[in-house]
């Protein structure tokens, strides 16, 4: 059994992750995979949440009916594609450090596990890696 030490929580509320097309536990806008404060920066964005505890739950209750009117969708979707963040746009994950290791036997052309061994069967692209020589 593999133990998670990575704690994944709500750290947005429902109605602001879709007003802001965010992910509710990374913070990440959902259709370029960037950090919603380079989005925003990019496309000239203001905050408009109120600040006040009053004020915060009044437009909070406004944005749920707009967002149950739309049918889910929130602010943020329908816009055209901006090419700046397209060129920002994450293709690769960001991190790496999930994958399994280099199996040393493929390397070496030993390996006889084939396709139920555990590790990666690529050759290393490191050159300090003890495995490319």
């Amino acid at each position: 059994a593999v133990v998670s030490t990575q704690s994944t929580g709500t750290e947005v509320c429902q109605t602001c992750a879709k007003t802001k097309n965010v992910c509710q536990t990374c913070i990440l806008d959902l259709e370029y995979g960037l950090p919603v404060q380079v989005r925003d920066q990019a496309l000239k964005l203001q905050d408009n949440i109120p600040r006040s505890d009053v004020n915060r739950e009044y437009w909070q209750q406004n944005n749920e009916v707009a967002i149950n009117k739309n049918g889910g969708a929130g602010g943020a979707g329908g816009k055209a594609p901006n090419e700046m963040l397209m060129k920002l746009a994450r293709t690769t994950p960001y991190y790496k450090r999930n994958r399994p290791h280099v199996c040393s036997f493929w390397v070496k052309g030993e390996c006889k596990r084939g396709e139920e061994c555990p590790y990666r069967h690529d050759m290393p692209t490191d050159p300090t890696d003890p495995l490319a020589n």
